[in-house]
């Protein structure tokens, strides 16, 4: 019963480090999606600004232009003075504003940077979940095939012969409870004879080769 137990729970902790690898990939994806969301927002953001930004340059450069008619067709007339200062200010002003606009436009720029790293590092973790995942399920169907080899009697040496365990002065030899033990014995008996094969032995016991025996 011991080697059956052991498989058992091997076979457990494999499954249920196999789930936390699958939750792990899930919360990853799950993180990947909303930087995603929160890229996409950044990327209309930065659409905007320069939306924004070209439509406040073509109106300073249609501001320099009225201010280079009004230097041209100026007079010491106080309204055209009054004007002049009213269309300076106004593109200092916009000039401000412009300013402003490429500063927003940097830090939203950068901004998407950082987005774009942190998916990146959530895209890796992904991978390595799911690399990790494949690994554990893969160790399970490698103990599972075992066990199916075993069910069908086949030598786990690998020689294509049935085994004929060694069950001499062994107790209740008749009994279905000691099948198990009497096969591992007689697994044990030629694993031993054929020191080569002693570690694939040893492997069988650890993938828990066993497990329906009953």
């Amino acid at each position: 019963m011991g080697p059956i137990t052991t498989c058992i729970q091997k076979m457990n902790s494999l499954r249920q480090e196999a789930d936390a690898a699958v939750a792990r990939a899930e919360d990853a994806e799950k993180k990947i999606k909303e930087l995603e969301a929160a890229l996409l927002t950044k990327e209309q953001e930065v659409q905007s600004l320069t939306h924004r930004l070209g439509l406040f340059e073509e109106d300073n450069a249609k501001l320099e232009e009225q201010l280079r008619e009004a230097k041209a067709t100026a007079t010491n007339n106080a309204q055209l003075d009054k004007t002049h200062d009213a269309l300076t200010r106004k593109v200092q002003l916009l000039e401000d504003e412009l300013d402003t606009s490429e500063k927003r436009l940097r830090e939203s720029t950068e901004k998407l940077r950082q987005v774009d790293v942190k998916a990146e590092h959530f895209e890796r973790q992904v991978q390595n979940a799911e690399k990790e995942r494949a690994v554990w399920e893969k160790k399970y169907e490698v103990c599972l095939t075992l066990c199916s080899q075993h069910k069908r009697s086949t030598c786990p040496l690998g020689h294509g012969r049935k085994v004929q365990p060694d069950t001499e002065g062994l107790a209740g030899t008749g009994s279905e409870h000691g099948r198990p033990l009497r096969i591992a014995l007689g697994f044990y008996h030629v694993a031993f004879r054929n020191a080569v094969h002693l570690e694939f032995f040893r492997l069988l016991l650890l993938q828990g080769v066993f497990l329906d025996l009953r």
